[in-house]
C-alpha cells in the first residue's frame, strides 16, 4: 500500500517543470501539461480554449500538485487559490465575516469557516480583528473566498486549542511590505528568518498580499525583526545575515 500511494503521488507531481520566463501573450501549455492532475491557474494565467497563456511579464512557478502561476511584481495583491493572506475584518453579519486584504474587492469569510467551529461553538471576531487565513476560491468576477480550515493535507487542529495555523492573530505588531518581499519571506530557505530566529524567538505570519504579523517577548524585538526584514529587500543572500548581526549588535548596546 506504501508503494502505491508513493507512486500515485509521483505521478501526479510534475518532476520536470521549470521555472520559465514569459511575456504576456506567450503560450505555456506544454510547459504546465506534465501532471494527470486538473490545472489551477493562479495571477498571471488564463485558459483560452485548449490553450494557458500569460496574461503578464515574469516568471512561471509551479506548486505540487497541480497550481501554476506567474509571478510578478505588482502594487496590489491579486488573490489566488491557497495563498496564505493576513487581513482585516471590516465588517460582519450573521453569516460570514467581510476582510480587507489589500486586494480591489473585500473578501468574505464563512462563520463556521474554522476547522472545529459549529453553530455554537464559532470564533466571535470584531471588525478590527486581524485573521491569518487561506484563499479557497478566487474569481475575478466574485469576491475572494477565505476560509481558516486547514488544507487536506495538513493536520487539523481546533480552533479553540489555539494551535491551529489559520485564525485571529491576537497582539503582536503589523506591517505592510511589497508583494515580492513577502514572497520572498516564504521560501524554505529564508535567510534573514533564519538568522532572526537563531538570536531571537518570535512568532510570524506572513501573507501573500504583503501583510506581516510580528510577535515577540519585547517591543525593542519586534522593532529589530521588523527592520531586519525591510531592509531585507533587495539585499544579496550573502549580506543579509551580515546585516542581521549588525542591526543585534546595535540593538544590544
Amino acid at each position: 500500500m506504501a508503494e502505491e500511494f508513493l507512486l500515485s503521488t509521483e505521478q501526479s507531481i510534475d518532476l520536470s517543470f521549470k521555472p520559465l520566463s514569459v511575456l504576456p501573450g506567450d503560450d505555456v501549455t506544454t510547459s504546465i501539461a506534465n501532471t494527470n492532475q486538473k490545472l489551477r491557474l493562479g495571477a498571471g494565467l488564463v485558459a483560452s480554449g485548449t490553450q494557458v497563456l500569460a496574461t503578464n511579464a515574469g516568471v512561471l512557478r509551479y506548486r505540487p500538485p497541480n497550481r501554476y502561476w506567474i509571478d510578478f511584481n505588482h502594487k496590489r495583491y491579486i488573490p489566488s487559490m491557497d495563498d496564505g493572506v493576513v487581513g482585516v475584518i471590516v465588517d460582519r453579519n450573521a453569516e460570514f465575516y467581510r476582510l480587507d486584504i489589500g486586494a480591489s474587492t473585500y473578501a468574505t469569510l464563512g462563520m463556521l469557516a474554522f476547522d472545529g467551529a459549529s453553530k455554537r461553538n464559532r470564533p466571535n471576531l470584531q471588525p478590527g480583528s486581524l485573521v491569518y487565513c487561506r484563499v479557497a476560491s478566487a474569481n475575478q468576477n466574485l469576491e475572494p473566498s477565505l476560509t481558516c480550515e486547514a488544507p487536506s493535507h495538513m493536520t487539523k487542529k481546533d480552533w479553540m486549542t489555539g494551535l491551529a495555523l489559520y485564525g485571529e492573530l491576537n497582539g503582536g505588531y503589523v506591517l505592510k511590505t511589497s508583494i515580492g518581499l513577502a514572497k520572498s519571506l516564504l521560501k524554505d530557505e529564508c535567510v534573514v528568518l533564519s538568522a532572526l530566529g537563531r538570536a531571537i524567538p518570535f512568532e510570524i505570519a506572513v501573507g501573500f498580499n504583503g501583510i506581516i504579523w510580528v510577535n515577540s517577548g519585547t517591543c525593542q524585538d519586534t522593532i529589530l525583526i521588523t527592520n531586519a526584514i525591510l531592509n531585507s529587500e533587495g539585499l544579496p543572500e550573502a549580506q543579509v545575515e551580515a546585516m542581521v548581526d549588525k542591526l543585534i549588535s546595535e540593538y544590544k548596546r
